[in-house]
């Protein structure tokens, strides 16, 4: 049986009751990108888990693979849950699933979803009904397919006549060309507009504007998807329950003081980051804002097709050794791209460092045969070093283009012979934010990675940290980083996690933060 379950549009409180129910029960799930690491956590440990979303270092899965996948594990296990962001059913492409499974004789069932479509305006305070100015609402796809243009997908002349509420999923990368189609037929440049980034989750953004306007607005304020257009006299309303407005009231009251913090990290870091403290603020609301400088982003690195070719004969190695939870996707992309079977893991043993990463190696059925307490290299090092001194073994270490040679050769010193790949890279992105350097004092790192790559922006601009600044770090190696950079010449106070986890770092950064507020 395969049961295509509905995750809701973010919030993981917003998932229905049998919907848990499906996830806690199931042999194996499936799951995309939207899908909240909160609900992944309601799986059982011995659950199998497949990411068919988008891969740090890897391509998105197609949806023909996505359908192959589903007939393998659906005739391999008695309870398979394909979870997919918001409804299956609303441009989800759960029918082309539903024909895969029902072509190969594999029964189904749906358990719907809460859909962002309505969901998101809702808790951002657009209905996108309301008697008085919009009878009707519209869910368009803002998503094209094989290159094609979105505004020569649908009828926009038809859209541009309707009176009621026009919601866009999936369109944030085409929101100029969807107000300009909408215009060029004749739907009025000050029709209220509205996009909400990350809806319904702590890290919620919000952009008002007008037809005319939107696209300029949210390219101004860097809004990322998972994001929702709405476009109507509804997107004008703002219908927020009385403490919402009371917080915003207070922490618009609280602006001359606001503190705000720079991110230098992946989307899905940052966005994790700006959960985790939410989490930790309980309400307080705390002034402070977190902005992204620099953007990281994860692509392929030369060594990727060596990978493959590694893993086809991966019997061969005693041990395979993780830094990184990219180097982890990387892995298992590349273990299930080669059709591998699970079993013939049976014979490695796995090393990680810090917990975060060992967490990443769990997800895929596999507990870390060694991670040691201090969650750097030198300590990793040491620990295998001396595991290997006995006799020659050979170890699998795919990592990051950037990363630190010294684990690799302190390990071939102790007779180890070490394939050191680099299968993914991460490079920085300089974001609209990036113009606010000036004024911010504190900074927020989660690699060395993306210590170099944010030095790199301040120096082809001539600018350096103002002195005072604090900069927080999630693990050894980006505060090395760190001294590395200011040749520790510049004043500035360098704040590390207690542990080498995101969760720990919005921690360490709110105490902080709050120090600072309650003073």
């Amino acid at each position: 049986m395969v049961t295509l379950v509905g995750a809701g549009p973010g919030d993981p409180g917003l998932m229905t009751r049998k919907g848990l129910e499906c996830l806690r029960s199931c042999e194996a799930v499936i799951y995309d990108r939207l899908a909240s690491e909160e609900l992944l956590k309601e799986l059982r440990p011995e659950c199998v888990r497949v990411y068919v979303g988008k891969q740090p270092g890897a391509h998105s899965v197609a949806q023909e693979e996505i359908n192959r996948l589903l007939v393998e594990y659906g005739g391999r296990y008695r309870n398979v849950v394909r979870l997919k962001g918001g409804d299956p059913f609303v441009f989800g492409r759960g029918g082309e699933e539903i024909q895969a499974l029902d072509a190969a004789g594999i029964p189904w069932e749906i358990v719907p979803g809460v859909t962002s479509a309505v969901a998101v305006p809702e808790l951002a305070g657009i209905p996108v009904t309301h008697r008085s100015v919009a009878r009707s609402f519209h869910v368009i796809t803002g998503h094209g397919a094989f290159g094609e243009r979105v505004a020569e997908l649908e009828d926009y002349a038809a859209l541009a006549r309707l009176h009621g509420t026009l919601v866009f999923l999936m369109g944030l990368s085409a929101l100029s060309d969807i107000a300009d189609a909408l215009l060029r037929n004749g739907k009025d440049a000050k029709t209220p507009a509205a996009v909400i980034a990350e809806g319904t989750t702590p890290g919620q953004r919000v952009v008002r504007g007008t037809l005319f306007d939107i696209a300029k607005r949210v390219a101004e304020e860097g809004l990322a998807s998972p994001a929702v257009i709405v476009v109507g006299e509804t997107a004008g309303l703002s219908l927020m329950p009385q403490e919402s407005r009371e917080g915003a009231a207070e922490r618009q009251a609280g602006e001359a003081g606001k503190r705000t913090l720079g991110a230098v990290g992946t989307r899905q870091t940052v966005r994790a980051f700006r959960e985790a403290l939410r989490r930790c603020e309980r309400g307080e609301h705390i002034p402070c804002e977190v902005t992204v400088p620099v953007e990281m982003e994860v692509c392929d690195a030369e060594d990727g097709a060596r990978l493959s070719e590694e893993i086809s004969h991966i019997r061969s190695y005693d041990w395979v050794l993780f830094t990184s939870k990219q180097a982890v996707e990387c892995f298992f992309a590349a273990f299930r791209s080669a059709g591998e079977d699970v079993r013939t893991l049976a014979g490695c043993r796995f090393g990680v460092i810090g917990a975060g990463t060992g967490g990443a190696l769990a997800a895929h059925g596999i507990r870390a045969d060694l991670m040691p307490e201090h969650a750097d290299a030198a300590a990793f090092a040491a620990q295998l070093s001396e595991r290997f001194r006995a006799k020659r073994m050979r170890v699998l270490f795919p990592r990051a283009r950037q990363g630190n040679g010294m684990l690799a050769e302190e390990l071939a010193r102790a007779g180890a012979e070490v394939c050191a790949l680099s299968v993914y890279d991460v490079r920085g992105r300089r974001r609209q934010a990036f113009a606010q350097i000036g004024t911010q004092r504190e900074f927020v790192f989660f690699s060395a990675s993306g210590v170099r790559a944010f030095f790199a922006e301040l120096a082809a601009d001539g600018t350096r940290l103002s002195p005072g600044s604090v900069c927080y770090c999630m693990g050894t190696s980006a505060a090395q980083a760190l001294q590395e950079e200011t040749g520790n010449g510049e004043e500035i106070r360098v704040v590390l996690a207690d542990e080498p986890t995101v969760r720990s770092l919005a921690e360490r950064v709110y105490r902080e933060e709050r120090k600072g507020w309650i003073g």
